[in-house]
């Protein structure tokens, strides 16, 4: 285990884990798909990482699964995201078995919204990765974000914002639909909405995120914030 910026991290697979000039190298990551880094984000609503960015090649990828913990302390996946390289680019891809029935994809130039449509979540059998986007970029930042609003009749909405940040602008395509758009930052924000009664158990904030990645020759860690307001 390290700690980097006040959180636990730790190594998966054969992951090697050094902190070295104020930086979170993590290396001897093979092609197995299973190396990487396991963070303890403890619970913050808000958690951002900044990373040198990460080139791809025609083998790579790269995945963030964000899960969580019941009051009852049992593991929730929450969501799952990957990036590889295609011929088009380098394609996003979100595990949609984990979403709710509609999401909102916002691309940024700079923190300024570009574009922003909402779609419908393909519930397919046996098919849980939806492609979303493609980019000629490199992966530089991953940030998460949630709230939840309590309503006037007593129901809970939840809120959940994922953004990835490329380091660099570029055209952004949507595969959904064809738009396309110059941006540097992709976000996917989705809401969730329980009844009056739900049981506490049913919430279960994130608490750990997972960065997998293959056929990488390392990733390097800048810097991390979180806060839980």
């Amino acid at each position: 285990m390290v700690e980097f910026k006040g959180l636990k991290h730790f190594p998966m697979g054969d992951a090697v884990l050094e902190i070295s000039e104020e930086k979170l190298i993590i290396s001897n990551i093979s092609s197995s798909g299973f190396d990487g880094v396991s963070i303890d984000t403890e619970f913050n609503n808000n958690w951002n990482m900044f990373m040198q960015g990460i080139p791809f090649n025609n083998d790579s990828s790269v995945s963030l699964r964000f899960s969580g913990r019941d009051s009852r302390n049992r593991i929730k996946t929450k969501g799952e995201l990957a990036i590889s390289k295609t011929d088009e680019g380098n394609q996003i891809v979100i595990n949609s078995w984990l979403l709710p029935s509609q999401i909102t994809i916002i691309g940024y130039n700079e923190d300024e919204v570009v574009y922003e449509e909402e779609f419908d979540v393909p519930q397919i059998p046996s098919v849980n990765w939806w492609p979303i986007a493609l980019a000629f970029l490199a992966l530089a930042s991953g940030h998460y974000s949630s709230s939840t609003t309590t309503n006037s009749d007593g129901s809970s909405t939840t809120t959940e914002d994922w953004k990835v940040n490329f380091g660099g602008k570029a055209a952004i395509t949507i595969i959904e639909n064809g738009s396309s758009f110059e941006g540097d930052k992709i976000a996917f924000k989705f809401e969730r909405n329980y009844p009056a009664d739900t049981d506490d158990s049913i919430f279960a904030p994130v608490t750990n995120v997972e960065l997998f990645a293959s056929n990488v020759e390392e990733i390097i860690i800048l810097d991390e914030n979180y806060s839980n307001g």
